[in-house]
């Protein structure tokens, strides 16, 4: 019976072994104590919650083999063992850490190699041992030999996941599980079909519904499929899905990635020619060819397990010494930290801008996607086409005479039946095609080895399948692009790489099984036949009718029971599926039955920003219920509220005057401790799988606190699918995050802090709940603070004239925030579209938001190197310390800086990086080194590492043709030698890309299936964009390259360069070059129209097409008709797309109506100012418009909120303590009084500038208002006019215009003379003291400077009568407006008394009803100066 569940989370622990499971016993003939467990969480098809316990699977790194010997690996073990043991400083040095070291046949990736490697994998129990094993082997300290260290870098969730083709909220499929029960097993379970479960021996500890006991043999998710297209296996399931739906559909277009005319490269650059010259004369000074293979003598002594103890020490000094215990219980911690942990580049970490969306990747003018290492299978199948993959090649460790007659008879029985069906000539011209499956087997079982022969051809086209068989066709030409490196002899074809034919799936990395030489021209080396359990490859011949059809109801489930939130138990029915015909690709995920708990916490408090958490206890906690259906998302919202501060004696009387609430209910505790059990038992009852607040710090982080700290509950474990600690498992307490801080893990469930994910959605100047609702839902929510929604709460029923008005407020705010998390989720589409980025990238939903771009470069390229057969490299932080620096940073032109009138086209290369990458096949396996370092043999210094590139290997390669030799002087192979992993994987995440979004075209936008297809091609583009800083990351990097990243970006600025001096060299095009940053140029048609710039743009981008290969591609963007070019990267003007377009589009970069670092005022008049200047050429008229507008800003005419300035706050441990920082001053402010109050780090913190009223000279940190201060009632604050003019807004304006020749300080001067001139006491006013002006107070009758609300003139005036019928007016009209307002606030807050309880600052009509209260009171001043002074 076939079983399933949606990979949501997982993690790792350490148990005892289980002989039902877990091997007892070691290959390297010890016994086994403990083992690792990965451990799944997520829902099956009906949506019940299910956790796996997967056995059998152990975590591993490779190393070189400096020999053949296979006595060597287990002397390396050993030492290997004792190495660790003596590190952790035990006095036991007998444990055991290596489970198995086997022999395996690798190409490693980093750098060019001709031929596979031998390499040692070792597996280990603990995970958290990898990498201090990998600094042992790193630094010598095993057998006094130095091992590089091979894949110790993959965390090893992530290995399991490349190893078995699994990814982030997929499917993960498995038969013969072991259903855990809470009861000791007794017989087999069966279903109501007659379907049998096993049961575990091991009794259940989660809370999901269903649990299960698996070992890795019966995990039966399919191979990747190298050979159909598209090689990366996370890629194909895109295509082939996308081809069963227009099959459904009865779409008959062809499904085919793009294609594009070649264009050859025939104009290489002249540091090409120059390094390749030099090439030929380096290879002229090695010695000529020969055997290089050095005779050595035997490695392998008896007994020789060498260690050495300086070297153990250093390493030693550079980590932190624990011991065994310590490092189990570090051991899911170190993996967080690896996996789990939040990264500075991720989208929790850090503002991520996402690219715009006409930065386009190779859409429409991609080359044909192509794909290395295929194989021709005979001459007369020449047009048929197998893409093999090298395979993983495992040496065995037993000797060719342990092997029994029977098995050899048997498999050559096998083998000759196979070469019979290949070669025999009558059958049907078609490829037979044989999966190398690998499996995970028992310990002490033995593998058979075989070795075969591999013919490897050069490119073949990647072509659409769907009407032919598995294999592709294979162009005529074919044998032109087949280097001369890979036509081998017969008798090198009989020395090829040897297959592994056993199906131990312990390496995991699949390939074809490729049609074998003779039988006499291979030896195999049986061992004992494997015993009863099954093998990956019986689940799917075509007799598995059980796989088929379980596989094919994945894709066609149209009806799903709804888990009951309330429900403890299973039953034991629900595991039998039913089955049906539709494909299992027709899934699109649309419904993942995932359950999603939203909410926050309310205490009693007399706080303002936060709750006190020692003082203040809970007193309600709102929450809402999500749970995906096929019929969409079903909610359901509560409260949870404790009646022990509550006033009323009869809560029920509450409870029963809200019965009406719809969707909506209230439960009603006596305690806080009783609200928290009751809290927790829900949590247990619904079983989220995603844990949703708005700020975690003042809801569920300060929820487990205060349990802890007061009641000594520890919610990381009642909150957790793991409820009870288990003897022999380990639980993790937290991760770091990336201000360093520990943030609470609960095992099973992932936490989403909805603010830090909304700042990489949308962008925002303040990330408050209200800006947020206000901006993604378009409606606006009021905030009040936390000791007034107190204060409501406990005074409820006190005032019988009120009612429950306030308590109604209180609960309606609750549920607002509750629910409006989710609809903040769901609006931005935040659940489907993460899950497609985890689909994707192959990781799992958390680590989408938490790991930056390197992990999702890193998963993909390692899926792909895997079925190429490549291993990566693990460099450490000393190598890469010691890496060679940078030598190249991309080409940005100084402009010719100056106001254009005339048409600028903007010129732009399409995704250059990758593109470069692809059509230099810029790689690190095809990199053979700098050229200088070839002039001699041996080792050289490559990236972080050595190479060693033989004479053999430089003298079968013609340089004229084979290799490519970059500007900065190092040498690549071409791509019909060999195809770099990067470029392939560029190639089809590109072509994907391409079919996505021609998909979408014909797809109803507001569909759900457009929603889930525009997030895949938005995270192709993504991760297309980054992977070129993936090579380049110098000291942060996994496995960075600086020969590879230098390449590129020297490239890049030989292909910029290019093109400017093509356009110097055609003046008939009529333009000139102003401005090149990286991969754009600004192009000036001095002399032209704007339709004859089009015209001759377009003529300009088809000529320099020419000048470079495919797929590298200069496209026109756009034209200014008028723009400013400021400086390098600063820039703004009025843009034209097209020739129709009659209105110019203001766009703007890197100034000030883009940038947040500044306030909105700056930005509008800034942006204003331009625009009067492009389309009028006048001057005057724009020193009008900002004098007009300067002077409301002395005169307070405008709306505060334009004057908030919103810095990002760093935390308080990456500032100076005594750093003049108005975000930092703000912050220690707030936590002197409380230290929860202080700002998140990366929060952003307003706050204005006014004028200090103790000390007019005050430094401007001493100027620093909070927006609580400004408005508070009869607030002193006075805005500072000054600062905001001379400061902010006219140094922005003179960046522009002085480029003209426009003295813009000068207008304010000026501006200043004028008003004053209108006061009659000018003297006394315009005396040097700027800030004085804003202190004045002017007479509301003739609005002159005087010390009285009525001047001395206007007071001496026989009749008084016109004066007062004036200040009536201003008083009846600030009435009526502040009347208005309060409509619009009660509008939002449904309370008469909104305007004045509502506290946002987010809010415009707060700071407008702000100022008109305090001209409504001074308008009553006035009024009462009439009455007694008058």
């Amino acid at each position: 019976m076939m079983i399933s569940a949606r990979i949501v989370l997982t993690d790792t622990y350490i148990t005892t072994v289980n002989s039902q499971f877990d091997p007892v016993y070691s290959k390297l003939r010890h016994p086994i104590k403990q083992v690792p467990i990965i451990r799944i969480f997520g829902p099956n098809l009906e949506g019940k919650k299910v956790c796996l316990h997967l056995h059998g699977v152990f975590p591993y790194l490779l190393v070189k083999s400096p020999t053949d010997e296979l006595r060597y690996g287990e002397q390396l073990a050993q030492s290997l063992d004792m190495a660790i043991n003596l590190s952790l400083e035990k006095g036991d040095t007998e444990s055991k850490h290596v489970y198995d070291i086997k022999l395996v046949e690798l190409l490693p990736i980093y750098g060019y190699h001709e031929k596979m490697i031998k390499f040692w994998k070792i597996e280990f129990y603990n995970p958290a041992i990898i990498r201090k094993a990998a600094d042992l082997l790193l630094a010598g300290a095993v057998m006094n030999q130095e091992f590089q260290p091979h894949e110790a870098h993959v965390p090893f969730n992530l290995q399991f996941f490349i190893d078995y083709n699994l990814y982030g909220m997929n499917f993960i499929l498995f038969n013969n599980a072991h259903l855990r029960s809470s009861f000791p097993p007794t017989t087999n379970l069966t279903t109501a079909n007659n379907q049998t479960t096993n049961l575990s021996s091991i009794q259940r500890i989660s809370s999901c519904e269903l649990e299960y006991d698996v070992h890795i043999n019966d995990i039966c998710n399919e191979p990747p499929q190298i050979g159909k297209g598209i090689a990366n296996p996370g890629l194909q399931a895109l295509w082939e899905g996308e081809r069963n739906r227009r099959a459904k559909l009865n779409i008959t277009a062809r499904l085919t990635p793009p294609t594009s005319p070649e264009r050859p490269r025939t104009n290489p650059f002249a540091a090409e020619i120059r390094h390749q010259e030099k090439l030929k004369a380096n290879r002229a000074k090695r010695p000529p060819p020969g055997d290089e293979t050095p005779q050595s003598g035997s490695l392998v002594t008896d007994n020789d397990t060498t260690i050495d103890l300086a070297q153990i020490e250093r390493v030693n000094s550079m980590s932190q010494q624990v011991d065994d215990e310590i490092l189990v219980q570090m051991m899911v911690n170190d993996e967080i930290s690896d996996s789990q942990g939040i990264e500075n580049d991720s989208i929790l970490a850090a503002d991520i801008k996402q690219p715009d969306d006409d930065e386009e990747l190779l859409d429409d003018d991609l080359q044909t996607t192509t794909i290395n290492n295929s194989m021709v299978i005979t001459e007369s199948e020449c047009n048929s086409l197998i893409v093999p993959s090298p395979t993983w090649t495992e040496t065995n460790s037993e000797t060719f005479s342990q092997t029994s007659e029977f098995q050899r008879e048997e498999t050559k029985k096998f083998l000759e039946d196979f070469f019979g069906k290949v070669t025999n000539k009558n059958e049907p011209s078609s490829a037979k095609y044989c999966w190398l499956e690998t499996i995970n087997k028992p310990p002490l079982r033995k593998r058979t080895t075989n070795v075969l022969n591999q013919k490897i051809s050069s490119q073949i086209i990647c072509e659409d399948i769907e009407d032919e068989t598995p294999f592709v066709k294979l162009f005529s030409n074919i044998p032109e692009f087949v280097s001369k490196h890979h036509q081998r002899t017969d008798a090198q074809r009989n020395e090829e790489v040897k297959i592994d034919l056993s199906l131990d799936r312990g390496g995991q990395w699949y390939g074809p099984l490729q049609p074998p030489p003779p039988p006499d021209c291979y030896k195999t080396f049986n061992t004992k036949a494997p015993k009863t359990r099954k093998s990956r490859r019986t689940l799917f011949r075509k007799e598995s009718t059980k796989t088929i059809a379980f596989l094919s109801k994945i894709g066609a489930e149209t009806k799903s029971r709804l888990i009951s939130a309330t429900s403890s138990s299973f039953s034991n029915s629900n595991l039998d599926f039913p089955t049906n015909h539709r494909d299992k690709s027709e899934l699109l995920h649309e419904c993942q039955h995932l359950t999603v708990l939203s909410f926050e916490i309310f205490c009693h408090t007399n706080e303002t920003y936060a709750f006190a958490l020692e003082k203040d206890e809970i007193c309600s906690i709102f929450y809402t219920v999500a749970t995906e259906t096929l019929d969409g998302w079903k909610t359901q919202s509560a409260v949870l509220i404790s009646t022990q501060h509550l006033r009323p004696t009869k809560p029920e009387l509450l409870q029963k005057s809200f019965h009406s609430l719809e969707n909506k209910t209230i439960d009603f505790v006596k305690t806080e401790l009783e609200l928290i059990e009751r809290f927790s038992q829900i949590v247990e009852q619904i079983d989220p799988d995603l844990f949703v607040c708005y700020d975690m710090k003042l809801s569920l982080y300060y929820l487990i606190k205060r349990a802890k700290l007061k009641y000594n509950l520890d919610l990381l474990v009642k909150f957790s699918r793991i409820p009870e600690q288990h003897e022999n498992i380990t639980r993790s307490r937290s991760h770091m995050s990336a201000d360093g801080l520990d943030v609470p893990m609960i095992v099973g469930r992932v936490l989403l802090d909805l603010w830090r994910i909304l700042r990489s959605e949308i962008t925002l100047n303040i990330y408050t709940f209200e800006n947020a609702v206000y901006h993604v839902l378009h409606e606006r929510v009021p905030h009040y603070e936390l000791n007034l929604l107190s204060k409501w709460f406990i005074n409820e029923g006190m005032n019988p004239s009120f009612g429950l008005r306030d308590f109604v407020t209180f609960l309606d705010y609750g549920w607002t925030h509750s629910v409006g998390n989710f609809r903040l989720i769901t609006e931005l589409d935040l659940i489907n579209k993460t899950s497609e980025f985890a689909r994707i990238y192959g990781i799992e939903f958390y680590h989408v938001l938490s790991r930056g771009s390197q992990y999702r470069v890193e998963s993909m390229m390692i899926r792909l190197a895997k079925c190429l057969n490549y291993v990566t490299v693990t460099p450490d932080n000393m190598q890469r310390l010691h890496m060679r620096a940078p030598e190249c940073i991309p080409l940005t032109l100084e402009p010719i800086s100056s106001i254009y009138f005339t048409p600028i086209a903007v010129l732009d290369f399409q995704s250059l990086y990758p593109s470069i990458m692809m059509a230099y096949n810029i790689c690190y396996s095809t990199c053979l080194g700098r050229i200088d370092q070839l002039d001699r043999q041996g080792p050289f210094k490559f990236g972080c590492t050595s190479l060693t590139v033989p004479n053999k290997t430089l003298a079968n390669l013609n340089l004229d043709t084979d290799v490519f030799c970059s500007p900065n002087g190092i040498a690549f192979v071409q791509k019909h030698v060999r195809q770099g992993v990067l470029p392939l994987m560029l190639e089809e995440i590109l072509a994907t890309r391409v079919m996505v979004k021609n998909t979408m075209k014909l797809i109803d936008k507001k569909s759900t299936l457009y929603r889930t297809l525009d997030a895949r091609q938005l995270c192709l583009k993504l991760i297309a964009n980054v992977t070129f800083g993936y090579t380049s990351a110098s000291f942060s990097g996994r496995m960075p390259s600086v020969e590879v990243g230098d390449t590129i970006v020297h490239t890049a600025r030989t292909v910029l360069e290019r093109a400017i001096d093509f356009i110097k060299t055609n003046p008939h095009f009529g333009g000139r070059v102003v401005y090149g940053d990286t991969d754009s140029l600004f192009i000036q048609f001095p002399h032209s129209t704007r339709a004859q710039a089009f015209e001759q743009s377009h003529l300009l981008v088809k000529a320099l097409n020419q000048l470079y290969p495919s797929p590298i591609k200069i496209k026109f963007e756009k034209i200014f008709m008028q723009s400013v070019l400021a400086s390098k990267k600063r820039y703004v003007g009025m843009s034209y797309e097209t020739v129709d377009q009659q209105q110019g589009k203001f766009d703007a970069k890197g100034i000030e109506t883009v940038r947040r670092d500044t306030c909105a005022i700056v930005s509008k008049i800034l942006q204003h100012s331009l625009k009067v200047l492009f389309q009028s050429k006048d001057v005057t008229r724009v020193r009008r418009y900002v004098q007009s507008e300067c002077e409301k800003i002395m005169t307070h005419r405008l709306n505060l909120l334009d004057f908030i300035f919103a810095k990002e706050y760093r935390g308080k441990a990456r500032y100076h303590p005594a750093a003049p920082v108005p975000a930092l001053r703000i912050a220690m402010e707030r936590a002197r009084h409380n230290p929860l109050a202080e700002p998140n780090q990366g929060e952003r913190v307003p706050y204005l500038i006014g004028l200090n009223n103790d000390n007019p000279n005050a430094n401007l940190i001493d100027c620093i208002w909070t927006l609580d201060n400004v408005l508070e009632f009869k607030s002193e604050f006075q805005l500072n006019s000054m600062y905001y003019i001379k400061k902010q807004i006219l140094p922005a304006l003179d960046r522009c215009l002085a480029l003209i020749g426009v003295n813009c300080f000068k207008w304010i001067d000026d501006l200043c003379v004028e008003m004053n001139s209108n006061d009659k006491q000018q003297g006394e006013m315009f005396d040097g003291n700027v800030q004085r002006m804003n202190l004045r107070k002017r007479c509301v009758v003739c609005s002159q400077i005087a010390s009285t609300p009525i001047c001395s003139e206007c007071r001496e005036e026989e009749d008084l009568t016109e004066t007062m019928i004036i200040c009536e007016n201003k008083a009846n009209k600030l009435e009526r407006q502040h009347a208005g307002l309060q409509r619009l606030c009660l509008a939002c807050s449904d309370r008469a008394d909104g305007w004045f309880q509502c506290s946002s600052t987010d809010c415009p009509v707060k700071f407008r009803v702000h100022k008109i209260t305090q001209s409504m009171q001074n308008a009553e001043e006035t009024r009462l100066y009439l009455n007694n002074e008058c």
